[in-house]
């Protein structure tokens, strides 16, 4: 994936939807006619996160992911985000996750 920054002066004054066709046009001028786009919200208005390298489009759900971060976390579509199997610790301690025995471990105490 490649994220590209299109100038609003090539946009003018629509906002989105009507921007995305608009944009690709232009991309596919640059970088040709059977290149694929997508447009990114750096609020996160739509398509979930703003697009970033490394980071994953599903189409399936028509929005950009971060990569998964273990193997055993999965997707949550309502919130758009990885969640470990077991929810974090809500004590106040400092934890870190840890995929072999799929468990959240102590890093710190606060005493």
């Amino acid at each position: 994936m490649q994220v590209v920054v299109v100038d609003d002066q090539v946009l003018g004054d629509a906002t989105y939807p009507s921007t995305e066709p608009l944009g690709i046009a232009f991309l596919q001028s640059l970088f040709g006619e059977n290149t694929k786009w997508k447009q990114t919200s750096s609020t996160g208005k739509f398509r979930g996160i703003y697009a970033y390298l490394n980071g994953k489009y599903r189409e399936d759900l028509n929005v950009f992911v971060r990569p998964q971060p273990y193997n055993s976390w999965v997707y949550n579509v309502v919130t758009n985000d990885w969640e470990p199997p077991i929810p974090f610790p809500s004590d106040g301690e400092t934890y870190q996750w840890e995929e072999n025995g799929t468990f959240w471990k102590q890093t710190q105490s606060r005493a």
